[in-house]
């Protein structure tokens, strides 16, 4: 009899999966835009750490005491006598073994600091009403006259962005935001990593950057989409905070936040919409499915 309900159940996992997979391809057949550039290199820097030679504060091992170190000032009072000046040097010398040690410490630091500093991974999704179509052409135009390539086009685009975003709030409907503080060298992972996650959902990238395709999916002339989602990831050296959104003015303070993020700061950014070709479509049913952490507002 167990053996019975077991094959039944596996039978039902098995449907359901054929199911679903069967489903699925129905709603990701849309086109999409996408705008990329930047890079994880490291950062250079003509910062050299300080040398110790020049440092008085490491005189003592060579000048005061003849070379040696806090050993010799440590056992000379046992031959001599030392009583009271032997405290004081043993106290001298430990201090300024510990000076050592702690700026020695805070050397490493600073250089492991500027070989892989921490790069915060910031995500953000806005999915508007389909009322706000005027917002792809506004999309579609930073894509064909921004550069991603310098620090300033990506600023310029981050800004033109989230100043198009900030100009429609009567149509936001969801939202989402998230961040990850890794390591530059596993930056471009993570950031890889959610870019792709939200590039899957869209069968055919219509114009990326400023390289327009034809769509060659089938699309629905008759009726526009219900939403238009659209995500922004970037990846900067600056310590971003970003709220959980909750509200309207979470939103706003979240765009204000990711719009001031400097040249010099942003590593990377990758803009994601869709759709983009028009006639496609995007319903509600499909929006959630496809992203769950999305918040209503």
């Amino acid at each position: 009899m167990k053996r019975f309900f077991v094959r039944i159940l596996c039978l039902l996992v098995l449907v359901g999966i054929l199911t679903l997979s069967s489903v699925s391809p129905a709603w990701a057949a849309r086109t999409g835009g996408r705008i990329s550039g930047g890079s994880f290199r490291p950062p250079t820097s003509s910062y050299r750490l300080p040398s110790r030679s020049a440092n008085p504060s490491y005189s003592y091992n060579r000048g005061y005491y003849g070379g040696g170190g806090i050993g010799f000032p440590i056992v000379t009072p046992f031959f001599f006598g030392g009583g009271g000046l032997f405290s004081i040097i043993l106290l001298l010398g430990v201090a300024g073994f510990i000076v050592q040690a702690v700026q020695r410490f805070q050397e490493q630091r600073q250089e492991q600091a500027l070989l892989n500093p921490t790069v915060t991974v910031a995500q953000m999704q806005v999915a508007l009403l389909a009322q706000a179509r005027s917002l792809q052409k506004e999309l579609n135009q930073l894509a064909q006259t921004s550069r991603a390539d310098t620090g300033k086009g990506r600023v310029e685009l981050v800004q033109g962005l989230t100043l198009a975003l900030l100009r429609h709030p009567e149509y936001w409907s969801y939202a989402y935001t998230s961040l990850e503080k890794v390591p530059l060298n596993q930056a471009e992972a993570e950031f890889n990593r959610l870019a792709l996650r939200v590039r899957a959902q869209v069968q055919q990238e219509t114009l990326v950057n400023a390289s327009v395709q034809a769509p060659t999916v089938t699309l629905n002339h008759a009726e526009p989409g219900e939403y238009l989602l659209v995500t922004l990831l970037v990846a900067t050296t600056t310590p971003v905070k970003l709220p959980v959104i909750q509200t309207l003015t979470d939103v706003k303070n979240s765009l204000t936040t990711l719009g001031s993020i400097g040249a010099d700061d942003l590593l990377a950014l990758e803009i994601i919409w869709f759709p983009q070709a028009d006639g496609d479509t995007l319903t509600r049913e499909e929006l959630v499915t496809a992203n769950p952490l999305l918040q209503p507002l």
